[in-house]
């Protein structure tokens, strides 16, 4: 016997008290369990993934001090009858600048990409295009106002924003229900082709104007009715957590997934090797300088990825039994990536046996290879 469900203002829910239906959030890792580049803090913050799918960019607006750190080191309770992470992680962002330091290119925002193929169910660019519905719990240390805008990468882009308030020193639960898109359907590819971005702050750039309160052609004053209370002042806290986006005008209890399957889904754009002592990859020499080592992908990525580590590179070593272990001087990419698996050049100083099969290790802790196909 099958489940029945009926459809409330576009998003399918079950009947017999089991609830929405699961895998309805858009949104990735929203209750940031998910930290593959283990980040704790970091400070002067410019653009960059925090936690995984999690874009912070800091424009201009000062030092941005930066925590992945528990709800309750701070303390707050989140609005009733939402769920609370308890010592799970989520960002806060402190700024550590003077008031009246904005100038008018400046900006401070939280965004998550989402691929088109991801998207093909609202219906966009049809008639029958529906409406999302963004929630979210917030902390902020100020009575502010900020704005929320989805930015769609399309020919022609467009863009429509909306703005919330919140008062000081409290949990709020923020819902914000968007229009469907009539106009441009969504691009079925592994693209960015929705951003959901939050401002924090924002210079006369983009603020100076009339922002699109319905979907229109791409509208510069994207951030229009921030208030920048959060940006004036040294030590303000923003925070955020429990981020879902799903199809209909109603938000639904957030869909709270098992850790596993967060991190299944932020494979697709980070894979990260950073365990000390730990065994990356078989790899085989072929000059006494240079081995390759083949990175097999836990599941495939998004595309093919590129590649960084956290220095020095003499914490990467390549180990054959019987021999010194030998510290690396260049990492590299060697032939073409897939998004299956990447070919890594492991190049040292000397010491290889041309054609023996070595292993790649991590030597010391905080290092980490990580291969991205972010967005």
């Amino acid at each position: 016997m099958g489940v029945l469900k009926v459809n409330v203002g576009g998003q399918w829910i079950n009947v017999g008290g089991l609830g929405p239906l699961p895998g309805r959030n858009l949104i990735d890792n929203g209750q940031m369990q998910v930290n593959q580049r283990g980040q704790a803090s970091a400070g002067s913050w410019g653009s960059g993934i925090m936690v995984d799918r999690h874009w912070i960019q800091n424009n201009g607006i000062g030092t941005i001090s930066l925590s992945y750190v528990p709800r309750t080191s701070f303390g707050g309770t989140l609005p009733a009858g939402r769920p609370d992470p308890g010592s799970i992680h989520y960002i806060s962002q402190t700024l550590a600048e003077a008031s009246g330091a904005l100038a008018a290119g400046d900006y401070m925002r939280w965004q998550q990409s989402i691929e088109g193929c991801n998207l093909q169910h609202l219906m966009w660019g049809t008639p029958a295009a529906l409406p999302v519905t963004l929630s979210f719990d917030v902390y902020s240390s100020v009575a502010a106002t900020y704005v929320t805008e989805l930015f769609r990468i399309e020919t022609p882009q467009r863009n429509i924003s909306k703005s919330w308030s919140v008062l000081a020193g409290v949990w709020t639960t923020i819902t914000l229900t968007f229009p469907g898109d009539t106009t441009t359907r969504v691009t079925n590819d592994t693209g960015v082709r929705l951003y959901v971005m939050t401002y924090q702050g924002a210079g006369t750039n983009l603020t100076n104007g009339t922002p699109n309160s319905v979907w229109g052609a791409f509208n510069a004053i994207e951030a229009a009715g921030v208030t920048n209370n959060f940006a004036a002042g040294v030590s303000n806290v923003f925070s955020m957590t429990n981020v879902q986006l799903e199809v209909g005008s109603v938000a639904t209890p957030y869909e709270v997934r098992r850790y596993d399957e967060e991190l299944d889904r932020c494979l697709r754009y980070l894979q990260a090797y950073t365990l000390n002592a730990s065994s990356v990859a078989l790899a085989q020499s072929f000059s006494t300088l240079e081995a390759a080592a083949l990175i097999n992908f836990t599941k495939p990525m998004r595309a093919p990825p590129s590649f960084s580590y956290i220095a020095p590179l003499s914490d990467y070593i390549l180990w054959s039994p019987g021999t010194a272990a030998l510290a690396c001087t260049a990492l590299g990419q060697f032939g073409t990536p897939s998004p299956f698996a990447y070919s890594l050049r492991c190049t040292v100083a000397s010491g290889l046996t041309t054609g023996s099969a070595t292993t790649l290790l991590i030597n010391a802790a905080n290092r980490g290879l990580f291969f991205s196909s972010e967005m």
